[in-house]
């Protein structure tokens, strides 16, 4: 499908490899552009029945590429937090089941990207977390999916720590449904979706947009209330100071400003 996301297709199933292990597989343009596409393979051949979604390297999904970000101008820069929410959405709205194989970090964002699949199964050794403040931002929807999905003091230690909690914790909170050996993950994975997908179709469609659908408000009223929220710290010099500091991997010096 392109150079950034690897897909094979085994039957009825698909599994597909972020692949930008030099940028810890970061959402840049090209790959939400990718992941755009996939969502809509998956929505046109109603002949599939699961799609595994993993990546290439150490790391899952490293979040917002802030890199990419960091060249932009502030309206640039919404613009591409703007299509990265609909990634993400796009995933989410994707009519079969979906695996998170989360193989390394997943970190803002890249938690975000496995929170939009049905099922969330980690390598022991992969790491999640939620870094935004660190960099002067805010996590957005991936702070709304956790206050979905799981206990509120979840959601506020991941954000206001901004630390990294292993694959055991993240089970312990609901995060992650199971934690496999690291060299089991994908065979773990594709024993998964084998057994969903000798399930009926229809059935499993129809499931799958009652969930989302009760999930829906609920998203879409919390993601207007995080942009609300988030947007403003765009233009304050505490986030153009946390971009230059990630890109210079350095501390940053924040002022409150």
């Amino acid at each position: 499908m392109s150079e950034v996301l690897e897909c094979i297709r085994d039957k009825n199933i698909i599994i597909a490899t972020m692949r930008r292990p030099e940028a810890m597989n970061a959402l840049s343009t090209p790959l939400c552009e990718a992941l755009d596409a996939l969502a809509a393979e998956c929505d046109a051949d109603h002949g599939l029945r699961c799609l595994i979604l993993t990546a290439e390297g150490r790391s899952f999904c490293a979040g917002a590429d802030l890199k990419e970000r960091a060249r932009l101008d502030e309206e640039a820069r919404w613009r591409y937090v703007e299509n990265l929410n609909r990634t993400i959405r796009r995933l989410e709205e994707i009519p079969i089941p979906v695996i998170a194989a989360v193989n390394g970090y997943a970190l803002g964002g890249g938690l975000e990207v496995a929170l939009a699949c049905d099922l969330r199964l980690a390598a022991a050794s992969a790491r999640f977390g939620l870094p935004e403040a660190r960099w002067g931002i805010m996590a957005g929807g991936s702070l709304v999916r956790v206050l979905r999905d799981l206990r509120p003091g979840v959601a506020a230690m991941l954000a206001y720590s901004a630390e990294r909690f292993t694959a055991d914790q993240a089970r312990q909170w609901g995060l992650i449904d199971n934690v496999l050996p690291d060299d089991r993950l994908i065979a773990g994975a594709a024993e998964l979706a084998s057994q969903i997908a000798k399930n009926a179709p229809l059935g499993l469609r129809a499931a799958k947009q009652l969930q989302r659908g009760l999930q829906r408000r609920y998203t879409e009223e919390g993601m207007v209330l995080a942009e609300e929220f988030r947007r403003p710290l765009d233009y304050t010099e505490d986030c153009l100071e946390g971009l230059r500091a990630f890109a210079e991997k350095r501390e940053p010096d924040f002022k409150g400003r």
